[in-house]
Order: C-alpha cells, then structure tokens, then sequence
C-alpha cells in the first residue's frame, strides 16, 4: 500500500472494528488530502489476500458500491463512497514472501482498485470499471509499470 500512498496520495487506516466475512480478510478507510488541505474519506477497501478452502481460485476486484455523485434525497451521503475488495489466493504464512508473478498480480488487482476507488463519475454506471473494455485495463498496466521500477523493487524485493 505503500506504493499507492505515494502515486495517489492515499492513506489506509485499518479497520478491525468493521466485521468482515472472514478473519483472514482486512478492512480499511481510504482517505486522501484534497487541494484545500481537508482529509476525506474516499472509499471504503477490503483486502482479502489468502487462499482458503471454499474460496474461489484465482484473483480479482469486486465492488460491493460503486462510486456515485448522486444519491437519492435524504440518504446518506456515505453512499456515494464506494465499498471495493481486491482478492487473491496467495499461500499463507508467518511471512509470506511473493514470487514476481504474485507481486505482478496484486499490483494489477490493485490498479482495479485504484479504478473504484478514486473514481470521480456522476453516475454509478459510468464508474469506476464500468467502462469499456480497452480502459478497464490501464490503472492496473500502470501499477504493473510502477511495481518493475528499480525504487520500488529495491525497497520491497528481497
């Protein structure tokens, strides 16, 4: 997460008081510092990285809520935050440690993520990775690029 609070000015703040659907899974608050220099909570993230019995293989992003600008009158306007999981099927251990092909995979689901999580749309529809099909892929290239950088592989590899 480290890689992503420095390209998106993100700061995750772990939530173990927010239950979720199993106690291998992670929950965490978005939030960013906007322009003006308040703190706002931009999405809601569920970090479900390991593989377990019953789960489905392989790896993706699921939103619970997209982002939205408009919401009905009088509802909350916390529902226009949206609610965005990564889940893989990493090994788990005491230190689990990644192979490249791993790290490549969450770093893609990751640029998923991003997509939901700072979207700026009107509408739920056009949200987040709801668009076509050539773009859904870009925020993840990207964070496929960053996670080759000589930086970020010289703080993180081992």
């Amino acid at each position: 997460m480290a890689v992503s609070s420095s390209l998106y000015n993100l700061r995750y703040v772990k939530r173990p008081d927010i239950v979720s659907y199993h106690p291998d899974v992670d929950t965490y608050e978005v939030r960013q510092t906007q322009s003006d220099g308040t703190d706002e909570l931009v999405a809601i993230f569920i970090h479900d990285n390991y593989a377990r019995q019953y789960k489905s293989s392989g790896a993706w992003m699921s939103e619970y809520r997209s982002q939205r600008k408009i919401i009905s009158p009088n509802s909350d306007p916390v529902e226009r935050i949206p609610i965005v999981s990564n889940n893989n099927n990493f090994a788990k251990g005491k230190h689990t440690l990644l192979s490249f092909d791993d790290a490549r995979t969450l770093y893609h689901e990751f640029g998923h993520a991003h997509h939901g999580m700072l979207s700026n749309a009107t509408y739920a529809r056009l949200a987040s990775t709801n668009v076509l099909t050539d773009f859904v892929e870009l925020p993840s290239q990207l964070m496929e690029h960053w996670l080759k950088q000589p930086e970020v592989l010289k703080k993180y590899a081992r």
